[in-house]
């Protein structure tokens, strides 16, 4: 099992606009495995994000019949009425235990960002504020990030071009290093729809 600190050491780390993409990936990978993407993600509108919301425990009412004398003790329910509040009960304590659950992922998703971003520019981005586990903070916060580091798609287009020459040469690095610079470059040129990605395969 990897350490830690080996993990650490091949996690990309956001210091320029260079190192945005492969920190992007990892960041989307890792949030997304924790089911909290759709939360904080920063190329999504903001009212189009899920929304956290603490479950609250359900009132003897809602499990009345309609129209019923309306009553405050479960005593009072009748045997239907009872099995539904056993129902919404059990609901209840189910999405609670999924909030805590994503709640939990929310504050590991600030410990890698602490981990992995310029630890002056969080300092500058949050201004004295603490991030907690609001997924809206998050989700401004990666705003800022992506503003201020995200490549222009024209930027990206240029310096995969160039990788892509420099891979056609002969490799000076390891083969397994330079299969998986094919990869990643092929992966990011047909992200970005180039024309040279056509012919990428045609390796000489």
């Amino acid at each position: 099992m990897a350490t830690t600190q080996q993990v650490m050491a091949n996690t990309p780390i956001l210091t320029n606009p260079n190192d945005w993409y492969q920190w992007y990936i990892a960041l989307e990978n890792f949030a997304d495995a924790k089911g909290i993407w759709d939360y904080v993600n920063p190329e999504s509108r903001e009212d189009e994000l899920l929304e956290l919301k603490e479950p609250t425990l359900p009132a003897i009412q809602d499990a009345c019949k309609t129209g019923s004398t309306r009553r405050e003790r479960f005593a009072d329910l009748g045997a239907d009425e009872r099995e539904t509040y056993k129902y919404l009960e059990r609901r209840y304590h189910d999405e609670r235990a999924e909030f805590r659950l994503l709640r939990d992922a929310l504050e590991k998703l600030v410990e890698h960002l602490f981990k992995t971003v310029n630890s002056r520019y969080m300092t500058i981005s949050l201004g004295g504020q603490s991030l907690g586990r609001d997924p809206k903070k998050i989700y401004n916060l990666l705003k800022k990030l992506r503003k201020r580091y995200a490549p222009t798609d024209d930027t990206r287009r240029h310096d995969i071009q160039r990788k892509y020459d420099n891979l056609r040469r002969v490799p000076r690095q390891s083969k397994e290093t330079w299969i998986e610079d094919w990869i990643q470059t092929v992966e990011e040129m047909v992200e970005l729809d180039l024309k040279t990605a056509l012919n990428v395969l045609a390796v000489p």
